[in-house]
């Protein structure tokens, strides 16, 4: 009986224990399927920067902005749109892509490009309209996302960096733009030894035409160009390759500066014709001698129409001729003047007679009330004239005791940087200038640091505005 029971007990004990295992197996798998779910995540992007030496790259979720960075290696999966393989190298900042990484290790895991936002490559920023809300792409506009991201790749850059000729890249979906990567920046052009061409003119390729000033520093897109300068007849032809940030100093002082003349001859139709060179009369009997560059021609005669035309004058001598035609006003009064010789015979005595009577007091009465209405007019005119003139002088200070009245923009710092308004020198900042009305470039400059533009919007407000940008960042860091 003993053996039975002992028996039974051992099998109880051996169930009991298989009912235990049984009961520790799910418990022990379950919390590491947990882990394994809360550490993998995926979401929907845009690449901000990349860093390729570190191997990692920064995002920013599409819908609330939010930034992170995590590192990849030759394990993590990237795909373009199409579901095509790519290497790392092959991803462009500024895609929306749908990502998986792990949350623990902060580690990418694939990326793959959405085919569902655009990108438009090689626009050449004009700017942002409507106080920064919208862009205009391909002609139609687009609105700016809240949470817009503008890079150059490797770091994060201001709406107000972006400037005019700069080469960009625009990621979006529908109507709304996501990012704005900046394929081609923009640099610096300074001039030295520009003495005599002050007040003259700088071309840069067909970007930029501008008048010369003093301590100018214009601003080029990224490229190599020929620069034509010239003044009073002298020119002078430049290559220069400007870098991305770079400021480029482009010698003047080799240019001969010694004036150039040709010798015009000119032959007019009809000879009698009389001819004016910028402004001055001129013996078209001799050869003119006149400056190398580009001159305002007048020639006018009586019974021909006024010819005004340009000449560019750049070789030793030449030749021109110029041909007036024969004005319809004289025409019709050389057939007026027969007529009146036909009728004025047969008319004389009969008008003799009414001018005598009738002229007289209709005369007398007309001078009254056209000389009375010409006075009020003109007294009008004077008037209002007189107003306008008062106020514009009043408004720009310039007017005796009146304080002015004008707005103003002050950049109040970095201090001690070199500010420049659409390349012109005006300061060192803290300063103040005129507010004009529309869009402008402040470049800011200091040696030993990276000269920064920023391009600002202004409105016909009356209001002062203050701007306080950040720092230079210095060359070599």
């Amino acid at each position: 009986m003993k053996k039975y029971l002992s028996l039974i007990g051992m099998i109880l004990m051996c169930l009991c224990l298989v009912s235990c295992k049984g009961d520790e197996s799910p418990g022990q798998e379950e919390p590491t399927e947990e882990i394994s779910a809360n550490y993998i995540y995926d979401d929907t992007a845009i690449l901000v920067t990349m860093d390729t030496g570190e191997e990692t790259i920064t995002f920013q979720n599409v819908e609330t902005g939010l930034r992170y960075t995590l590192g990849y290696d030759g394990v993590t999966h990237f795909n373009d749109k199409y579901g095509s393989a790519m290497s790392a190298k092959q991803v462009k900042c500024g895609v929306v892509a749908d990502i998986t990484f792990d949350k623990s290790e902060k580690k990418l895991l694939s990326l793959n490009v959405s085919s569902e936002y655009f990108v438009y490559s090689d626009i050449v920023f004009e700017e942002f309209i409507k106080k920064d809300a919208k862009i205009l792409l391909l002609n139609e506009e687009y609105k700016l996302d809240d949470f817009l991201v503008i890079s150059d790749g490797n770091m994060n850059m201001d709406k107000l960096e972006l400037c005019k000729g700069d080469t960009i890249s625009v990621c979006g979906k529908d109507h709304t733009v996501y990012s704005i990567t900046l394929q081609k920046g923009h640099g610096y052009l300074r001039l030295e030894n520009d003495e005599y061409f002050i007040g003259g003119w700088i071309e840069v390729g067909n970007k930029i035409i501008r008048s010369v000033t003093e301590d100018m520093l214009l601003t080029v897109p990224e490229g190599s160009y020929e620069v034509l300068i010239s003044n009073e007849g002298i020119t002078g032809i430049k290559s220069v390759t400007i870098g991305r940030n770079q400021e480029v100093t482009l010698d003047l002082g080799d240019i001969d500066v010694e004036k150039k003349y040709g010798n015009v001859l000119f032959v007019l139709n009809p000879s009698d014709a009389e001819l004016f060179v910028d402004g001055a009369k001129v013996d078209a009997g001799a050869p003119v001698s006149m400056e190398y560059g580009i001159h305002q021609l007048i020639c006018r005669a009586d019974g021909y129409d006024t010819m005004s035309s340009y000449i560019k004058v750049g070789e030793p001598s030449a030749s021109v001729t110029l041909t007036l035609t024969q004005s319809e006003d004289a025409e019709d009064d050389d057939e007026d003047e027969k007529d009146e010789e036909s009728s004025e015979k047969t008319s004389e005595s009969s008008s003799e007679s009414s001018s005598e009577t009738s002229s007289e007091s209709s005369s007398e009465s007309s001078s009254e009330s056209s000389s009375q209405t010409s006075s009020e007019n003109s007294s009008e005119s004077t008037s209002e004239n007189s107003s306008e003139s008062s106020s514009e002088t009043g408004s720009t200070g310039t007017s005796s005791g009146t304080a002015s009245t004008e707005a103003k923009v002050y950049v109040d710092g970095p201090e001690g940087t070199e500010i420049y308004v659409d390349g012109s020198y005006v300061g060192i900042a803290p300063i103040s200038f005129a507010k004009p009305e529309g869009s402008i470039v402040i470049t800011l400059r200091k040696t030993g640091f990276q000269t920064r533009n920023y391009t600002i919007q202004l409105e016909n407000d009356k209001k002062d505005v203050h701007y306080s940008f950040s720092d230079l960042i210095e060359i070599g860091q």
